[in-house]
């Protein structure tokens, strides 16, 4: 596992940049958590999917729009089946849903919704 699972603190932004480029998928997991979901704005801005528990409140987001796989318990052999099954054009679909919800929740059309206002 050493080699496929690397749990780091403190790291900087540029090596944390690139572990996000190096990365297939992000994995969160918690429990009636609320505030900013730094890690999902991050894998949206890197187009990575990733794999959550319903209890988080990004989950919905990323159920609705398929950009990941949702979890209604943390099951490790359903995610591992998950990403058995994955082959390269279901990731590329992920990947491109990641690339939709850049552009929904872009700066610029945040702005616009103000302008509007």
């Amino acid at each position: 596992m050493d080699d496929k699972v690397i749990l780091k603190e403190g790291i900087s932004e540029s090596e944390l940049h690139s572990l996000y480029e190096k990365s297939k998928f992000g994995i969160r997991f918690g429990c009636g958590e609320y505030g900013l979901a730094t890690f999902t704005i991050e894998a949206i801005q890197h187009t990575l999917p990733f794999i959550i528990n319903d209890e988080l409140g990004t989950a919905k987001m990323i159920k609705e729009n398929d950009a990941g796989y949702v979890v209604n318990e943390i099951n490790y052999f359903a995610i591992k089946e998950f990403l058995n099954k994955i082959d390269q054009n279901k990731y590329q679909d992920l990947q491109n849903n990641m690339k939709k919800l850049q552009q929904k929740y872009s700066w610029l059309n945040h702005a616009k919704k103000l302008v509007d206002i």
